[in-house]
């Protein structure tokens, strides 16, 4: 008689593991998960949880092994791979006339770089043109774009936008007031403002001079004057100044006593004017302030005297 030994053995099934591909753009990172176990082991990188969700950030595009272990101990793997799309290259934002807005440039233009292949998004505050690289912009401040490639990838870049709008400030004199002895008058602008200032004078009675550099002008008739002065940035600033004439001519008369042979002959001219001068045919017989003089050594007969005054505006 003899014995019969039996034993079982149990064949354990593996796991069927999965794990998720990803598309991801240079610098971000991706989310793995893997499902078909109850704890698994990711690489490149070594990492080992129970929940099956990894995060990864290659530099490049990569291949990843997922090995999966389930209650039983037995394992199994399987690969995904993280797709890595580089990001737009040499991203840049510029704007017209060295980004400054002034009173004579009041749009700039932003350019967007690279161009071809790209689309562009402003911010706010810029005015795109169509569908292009460009966009307008009227007010200071940041400006910002964001540039993608066909694979919806992104780089941006700012720049920044000033104003100089500054104001011109000026003032306008007259030498003189215009009278007989003075006939002529300088027009001065004292101004200040942003670079080279240049100057436009004017008036109703028909002058002009300018525009140029220079900050006076010389004018010989009476009215109102104005200067316009621009500043380098397009701004402007006028005032205005009034030049007066006095050209009155003064009221005159010459009185003579009759007198006697020998004796002194007085003349008297109106008085209160500035200067005097008396002449007979035989030429002058006195000047000065004074509004009176004698004529002496007449013989009879009949003679002719004149007087030339001046007031204090002249001949």
């Amino acid at each position: 008689m003899s014995d019969l030994g039996q034993s079982i053995g149990y064949v354990n099934a593996i796991p069927t593991p999965t794990l998720t591909s990803a598309t991801i753009c240079s610098g971000a990172t991706a989310s793995l998960t893997a499902t078909g176990g109850t704890s698994y082991t990711l690489n490149p990188g070594n990492q080992t949880n129970t929940t099956g969700v990894f995060s990864v950030t290659p530099t490049n595009t990569t291949s990843y092994t997922v090995t999966a272990r389930n209650a039983n101990g037995c394992v199994a793997f399987t690969t995904a791979t993280v797709t890595v799309n580089d990001l737009p290259i040499g991203v840049a934002l510029s704007a017209s006339n060295s980004g400054t807005l002034t009173c004579a440039i009041l749009t700039l233009t932003l350019t967007a770089s690279p161009t071809g292949g790209y689309t562009y998004a402003f911010s706010s505050g810029a005015s795109r043109i169509g569908s292009g690289n460009t966009a307008t912009v009227n007010g200071p401040g940041t400006y910002a774009v964001t540039v993608s490639n066909v694979n919806g990838c992104t780089a941006s870049a700012s720049t920044q936008v000033y104003s100089q709008t500054s104001v011109p400030t000026v003032s306008l004199t007259s030498s003189n007031v215009l009278n007989c002895t003075i006939t002529s008058a300088t027009l001065t602008a004292t101004a200040s403002g942003f670079g080279t200032l240049t100057y436009v004078f004017s008036s109703s009675n028909g002058f002009a001079s300018g525009p140029g550099s220079a900050s006076t002008a010389t004018i010989n008739l009476p009215g109102t004057y104005s200067v316009l002065v621009t500043a380098a940035n397009g701004c402007t600033a006028r005032t205005t100044t009034t030049v007066n004439s006095n050209t009155t001519t003064p009221t005159l008369a010459l009185s003579i006593l009759n007198g006697c042979a020998g004796s002194p002959l007085p003349l008297s001219a109106t008085p209160g004017l500035s200067s005097y001068t008396f002449t007979s045919g035989s030429g002058m017989i006195g000047t000065g302030t004074t509004n009176t003089t004698t004529v002496s050594g007449l013989s009879a007969g009949t003679y002719s005297f004149t007087v030339m005054a001046r007031n204090a505006n002249g001949p």
